[in-house]
């Protein structure tokens, strides 16, 4: 048992007895960093840090569960949550019960996001939310610049002398235009560029339509809307950049285009674009003109072949997929089958129709979610299905999405309630 994840444990648990709905709120945001390879205990079985911590709120949350019945939960996001946990539920028994597989996600996720909703019940919390995903995304600039001007990634070299078996973090040793990938507090480059795309987008969402909620002070804000896309760059991945160009319709939108604040972002996205021309040339060149550049990493023959061999195995259990136990490299070559880059690939072979049933049902109430009250989001369930196409999404979990469904009904909610006054109830 690592001391340090203990001593993270710890301190988490005391701040929720001091302040249970402050706590719940800042810790949200630094899942991103607790992704599911760091491990509280890895002996006889395997307890993810962040599932231990989840679970401990939501056990103190059944305790003072009566402050919070006036919070309520759309009737169609809380099924959209429970028909994706059955899938996992369905994966987790498949063909043997998986301890860390079959609660993960459940508590890890669905359990916290739960809490959350029904603890943010103010402007003032909810504020702080999104205030908490700026310092996460500031964390994320911080690690990558270092490890791009020094070569060492001060964060993933905290988690690997924790020790771990089931830690995995790639080596990033692809080069393209002349640029080494970096993954910052991520396992993976195009995971860091995941993360780098939607912190941003939803800091822009809340600065041109809710600015009053950007609660934080002007040297945080520009730190995050200049050096996030700085992190996309270093991500070197078509995937991140396919993603963010999902939010392109933001841009052109009146109180986008017309205002101020507006029309810097978009010269300071001009000037950063022919800054890195010759790098997004190269980027263009190798999406819509692959054979004309050396990718130096996946190909979309490669993408061709892993598909092929993600419709072999599912077709071996179409309805349940292979299972927890099944390695795709005990069978296939580790050049065509490694990293499988596509959520829909894995979902297919490990999950079979069960699993993807129940993941396209939770996206689509994401969707639904979106077009009811806030439509400007419903660009993150596109950018959301881009992304999973294009990559295996390596250390990202649903709880991102999810996050991206409480902002928006939160949003809708406060701005449609005036008694509700910012920070507090009345």
């Amino acid at each position: 048992m690592s001391i340090l994840y203990l001593f993270i444990f710890l301190f988490v648990t005391i701040s929720l007895l001091k302040d249970f709905d402050k706590t719940v709120v800042y810790y949200a945001p630094f899942k991103l960093i607790l992704h599911s390879g760091i491990l509280l205990y890895d002996v006889s079985f395997a307890v993810n840090l962040d599932m231990a911590i989840s679970a401990v709120v939501f056990l103190f949350y059944l305790k003072r569960s009566a402050r919070y019945k006036n919070a309520n939960i759309p009737k169609f996001i809380m099924l959209g949550g429970i028909v994706y946990c059955i899938g996992v539920f369905v994966h987790g028994m498949n063909p043997r019960f998986a301890f860390n597989i079959f609660f993960y996600e459940p508590i890890s996720t669905f359990s916290y996001i739960y809490v959350l909703f029904k603890v943010v019940q103010t402007k003032g919390l909810l504020s702080k939310l999104i205030k908490g995903f700026m310092i996460v995304g500031a964390i994320l600039i911080f690690d990558a610049v270092i490890d791009v001007i020094f070569g060492y990634n001060i964060i993933t070299e905290i988690e690997k002398s924790q020790g771990g078996d089931r830690l995995w973090i790639s080596e990033n040793d692809v080069n393209r235009a002349g640029m080494t990938r970096t993954t910052s507090f991520m396992p993976h480059s195009i995971a860091m560029g995941t993360i780098a795309v939607f912190i941003w987008s939803i800091v822009i969402v809340i600065l041109f339509r809710f600015p009053k909620y950007l609660n934080v002070n002007r040297g945080l804000l520009f730190l995050v809307l200049i050096g996030l896309p700085v992190c996309m760059l270093f991500a070197n991945s078509r995937t991140t950049i396919l993603t963010v160009l999902c939010f392109a319709p933001m841009f052109f939108k009146r109180d986008f285009v017309f205002s101020k604040k507006g029309f810097i972002l978009l010269v300071g996205l001009v000037v950063f674009a022919f800054a890195n021309s010759t790098y997004f040339e190269w980027m263009y060149n190798s999406i819509f003109n692959e054979k004309s550049v050396e990718v130096g990493g996946s190909t979309t023959d490669l993408r061709e072949r892993q598909f092929a061999i993600a419709l072999f195995y599912f077709l071996q259990n179409p309805l349940v997929g292979k299972g927890v136990d099944f390695d795709v490299l005990d069978y296939e070559d580790k050049y065509d089958a490694m990293g499988m880059e596509s959520v829909w690939f894995i979902l297919f072979m490990l999950r079979g129709l069960v699993g993807v049933v129940t993941y396209v049902y939770l996206i689509l109430t994401g969707l639904a979610s979106f077009l009811k009250y806030n439509k400007i989001f419903w660009l993150f369930t596109l950018a959301w299905l881009v992304n999973i196409t294009f990559s295996s999404q390596e250390g990202v979990s649903m709880f991102l999405y999810c996050i991206f469904i409480l902002l928006s009904y939160k949003l809708y909610y406060f701005e449609n309630n005036p008694l509700l006054e910012y920070g507090r109830k009345v």
